[in-house]
C-alpha cells in the first residue's frame, strides 16, 4: 500500500457489525474507511471520495452488490478500482453473475479474518502496480505524439527543399535518396 497517503476503502455492506469489523481491521493499516449501509448510499460515497478499493456485499437493500459493481465499472474515476464481492453465497451462478458483473475477487462470510489483511493488500498492490503502468503508458503516448508532431512539421519543411534539390540536375540524385528516406 503507498506510504504517502491513506488507502481510500468503501465497505457496502447493510450489517452494520461486518462494517465495524472491516473498519477495526483496516484501521491500523492506515487505511480510510467509508461506510455506506446499501447500495444507492455507496454510490453517493463514490462520488465524493476518491477510492482505492470496495468492498462489496452481493445482497443489499437499494443497489444490489451486482448493480453496485456495474456502476463502478461504468464510472471513469472507479473503473480500475478492485471490487471485492463479500457473500454468504458460493453457488457457481451467483459467483459467475459476480465476475460478469466486473468484481475483482471474492470473500466468503463469515470471513477468515487471518487471510483478510493479506488479501486485501495484495488487491491494493496489484491495483497499485496497474496504475502505475498506466500513468507510464499515457507518458509513452503523450512522447509519442510529440514525436510524431515534431516529424510531421520536419516533414512539412523538409519536402519542399527535395522538391527544389530534385530539379536542380546536380542535386537531383542526392535528392531521390532523401526522398527514398
Amino acid at each position: 500500500m503507498s506510504h504517502h497517503s491513506k488507502v481510500n476503502i468503501l465497505v457496502a455492506d447493510d450489517d452494520p457489525v461486518f462494517r465495524s469489523l472491516v473498519d477495526s481491521r483496516l484501521f491500523h493499516l492506515g487505511c480510510q474507511i467509508h461506510e455506506a449501509a446499501d447500495g444507492s448510499e455507496a454510490w453517493r460515497v463514490t462520488r465524493t471520495h476518491k477510492l482505492d478499493l470496495a468492498l462489496v456485499d452481493f445482497e443489499m437493500p437499494g443497489l444490489d452488490g451486482l448493480a453496485l459493481t456495474r456502476c463502478l465499472r461504468a464510472h471513469p474515476q472507479t473503473r480500475h478500482i478492485p471490487i471485492v464481492m463479500c457473500t454468504s453465497r458460493t453457488d457457481g451462478a451467483s459467483m459467475m453473475a459476480a465476475l460478469e458483473a466486473g468484481v475483482s475477487s471474492f470473500m466468503t462470510k463469515p470471513v477468515n479474518w487471518s487471510l483478510f489483511e493479506g488479501h486485501i493488500r495484495h488487491l491494493l498492490h496489484a491495483s497499485e502496480a496497474s496504475a502505475k503502468n498506466a500513468a507510464a503508458l499515457e507518458i509513452i503516448c503523450q512522447v509519442n505524439a510529440q514525436k510524431d508532431a515534431v516529424l510531421a512539421r520536419l516533414t512539412a519543411s523538409v519536402l519542399p527543399l527535395l522538391q527544389r534539390a530534385s530539379q536542380d540536375p546536380q542535386l537531383a540524385p542526392l535528392a531521390a535518396q532523401a526522398h527514398a528516406l
